[in-house]
């Protein structure tokens, strides 16, 4: 693959001869059906140099392994992005050059847990209150039917000390909104509905360099053999960024003292209505049961009682949705293990 006075030159790597040429800087390939793109830019880029060098860059991404697209890139599937790059026919370049001689940027890494919808919904307000306050200007969210998540930072920064892009958010629900074409297709064997995604960006050399040490060559070779630690510390030095660790153990002990320390009424109060929810109850139903039923008066008295006790029973079923779903933000134990409590 070669490049010269701002054309892409397809170059046969065994023979040298050229090809074809292209007087464009940027072209694309879109597969049919599904409307995907994977992208061709000649451009100029830093990778560790004095002076920028002339590259041709390519758009990669885990669509262009279609039915496989939930696995990711990795070391099983890459090579299947080298025979789809060929299929393309807008470049020729050698297996060698495509895995050993480039340099990653922009790398997405991701992992993936099933989280319903509604969960997902119900802890971006508390994972908003979780970062720190001098972050907090850096936080978007998103409680839409087409989409729900949290985002820190932009995708675009190359502030991936300060403020990395880090997104938690529902994939299931992108893929079904915006990406509905390329799901039917390729993905309408599997059950993604329910599948949580949390992903940050390692943006360039630099970052890969901050992340793994000097030593490390991020050619695509490398990048698609980096283990699930590897690639977890990515997500755990974004997520340290933001969010107060020591504010969540707080809330979280906070919520544990609050059920150890209830008595009296409270303490019967609670055990009944764990019993009711485990029955299949609703709260509803709870606070018809023990609360309209009994205090039936249109007395001042009895209102009152049916005032009290139904915001009573109301806040306790809160700390027992809390205790069901994993304590405080357990979305942050979904994705990242040592936030248990032991």
């Amino acid at each position: 693959m070669e490049l010269a006075n701002s054309q892409i030159i397809k170059v046969n790597s065994a023979t040298g001869r050229i090809i074809g040429t292209s007087g464009v800087n940027q072209t694309s390939y879109t597969y049919p059906h599904t409307g995907v793109e994977v992208s061709y830019k000649y451009e100029a880029m830093n990778v560790g140099g004095r002076r920028p060098e002339r590259f041709i860059s390519i758009g990669i991404h885990s669509k262009m392994l279609g039915e496989r697209y939930l696995q990711g890139i990795n070391s099983k599937s890459v090579h299947s992005l080298y025979s789809e790059i060929q299929r393309h026919g807008l470049i020729d370049v050698d297996a060698l050059s495509l895995f050993d001689k480039s340099s990653c940027t922009d790398v997405d890494i991701k992992r993936d847990e099933i989280l319903s919808p509604k969960a997902l919904k119900a802890q971006i307000s508390d994972l908003k209150k979780s970062v720190f306050g001098k972050r907090k200007h850096l936080v978007k969210t998103f409680r839409k039917a087409d989409n729900l998540g949290i985002q820190f930072s932009e995708r675009s920064t190359t502030s991936f000390k300060s403020a990395p892009f880090l997104k938690i958010y529902h994939k299931g629900i992108e893929l079904m909104q915006e990406s509905n074409l390329f799901a039917s297709k390729h993905l309408a064997e599997l059950i993604y509905e329910y599948i949580a995604r949390i992903e940050t960006t390692i943006k360039n050399r630099k970052h890969f360099k901050y992340l793994y040490g000097d030593d490390f060559n991020p050619s695509l070779s490398n990048v698609v053999c980096l283990t699930a630690e590897q690639q977890q510390k990515a997500l755990e030095t974004a997520k340290a960024v933001y969010i107060d660790s020591k504010n969540v153990a707080a809330k979280r002990k906070a919520m544990t003292d609050q059920v150890r320390n209830l008595k009296g009424v409270d303490k019967m109060l609670f055990a009944f209505l764990q019993n009711f929810i485990q029955d299949g109850k609703t709260i509803d139903e709870a606070v018809q049961f023990a609360v309209l039923e009994m205090y039936q008066g249109e007395d001042q008295v009895s209102r009152n009682y049916r005032t009290r006790y139904k915001k009573k029973l109301h806040d306790l079923y809160e700390l027992i949705e809390g205790e069901n779903s994993g304590e405080y933000c357990p979305v942050l134990d979904l994705f990242f293990d040592h936030e248990k409590r032991a």
